[in-house]
This record gives structure tokens, C-alpha cells and sequence, in this order.
């Protein structure tokens, strides 16, 4: 076994004859103590009142933010994307995979805007696909989809990079 198994949370099992390769931090939720609604927010509340203004700008200033961490591990087998947020009132954990060799296509976007930056990943097999990151308008309507944006982490270009790697050679060792 590597010594940087250590890194992976408990609540990721490898199977056995898996070895893990390597992880990136890929993405996160925003950063930002004040993004744009929240300054709206701020703004109506003091127009409208003065001291629910200060204590909200107080508020959001002294919080614990609740930042959501989102990893992709490599193994010799599959690649496994998780998530988790250590803050106490949300404290959960998410995880999916998909195996290397059935990986066919993949689509990744990193976008760098005024107001936020985003981190969009899909990997596509034949019959099923890995989607992080993304917001389905439609499904935000139906009440299912995610309105959480996923910002760039700092090894989020490079897995990038593996990846195409991997699949690429794979494709041309096929033909």
C-alpha cells in the first residue's frame, strides 16, 4: 500500500487488488464571505433598517463558513470522486465511481467569470456518466437539482490533464 492512502477518507473502500495512485483536490464550494446576494441582502436590509444591516454584515463576517471539499482519487482500477464539509451542521459525505477502462469520453470546464469562478467534470462510459459540479435549470424547477457551484481547487487542472491522458492512450491502444 502507498503511504498517501492515509489522505483518504475512511469512508472510501478499496476493493481488493486495488492500488491507490494518486489525488487531486479538484473543487470547492465558494470561498467568498460575501458574494452578490448576499450583498443585495445586506443592502435592502440596511435601506430598510440600520442595526439588522450591521448585525447581518456582522453575521456573515464572523461565521463559520461551510465549505463543501470535493477530491478525485486514481487508483489502478477506477477513478473516485468525493466530497465532503466537516461543518458541524452539515457533516456529510459523497462519493462516486466509475472504472478507468470503461471510461469513454469526458468533458471538463473551468470558467473564471466577474462575479465567481466554476468547475464543471463529467466522464462518460457507455452507459452511465459521472456529473460533478454542474446545475440543471430544469431540474432545479422539478425541485431535484443542485444549486450548489463548485469553484476550482488547486489541483483541478492537472487532474484534468491525467485524465485525457489516460483516456487517450486507452483509446489508442485499442485501435
Amino acid at each position: 500500500m502507498n503511504q498517501n492512502q492515509s489522505t483518504i477518507p475512511s469512508f472510501i473502500q478499496f476493493r481488493e487488488g486495488e492500488n491507490f495512485d494518486r489525488e487531486f483536490y479538484i473543487a470547492h464550494t465558494t470561498l467568498k464571505r460575501f458574494p452578490l446576494g448576499v450583498i443585495m441582502l445586506i443592502l435592502v436590509g440596511l435601506a430598510a433598517y440600520v442595526v439588522p444591516g450591521v448585525i447581518l454584515i456582522v453575521y456573515f463576517a464572523l461565521r463559520k463558513q461551510k465549505i463543501s471539499h470535493g477530491y478525485a482519487a486514481i487508483t489502478d482500477k477506477r477513478v473516485i470522486y468525493y466530497e465532503f464539509n466537516s461543518h458541524p451542521a452539515v457533516n456529510y459525505q459523497h462519493m462516486r465511481s466509475l472504472h478507468v477502462e470503461e471510461i469513454t469520453g469526458m468533458q471538463f470546464r473551468i470558467d473564471h467569470k466577474f462575479w465567481r469562478k466554476s468547475f464543471w467534470m463529467r466522464l462518460q462510459t457507455d452507459e452511465v456518466a459521472m456529473l460533478v459540479g454542474a446545475r440543471g435549470y430544469l431540474s432545479l424547477l422539478k425541485g431535484r437539482g443542485s444549486t450548489k457551484i463548485l469553484e476550482p481547487g488547486p489541483d483541478s487542472v492537472e487532474f484534468i490533464q491525467v485524465m485525457s491522458g489516460e483516456v487517450a492512450a486507452r483509446k489508442f491502444a485499442k485501435v
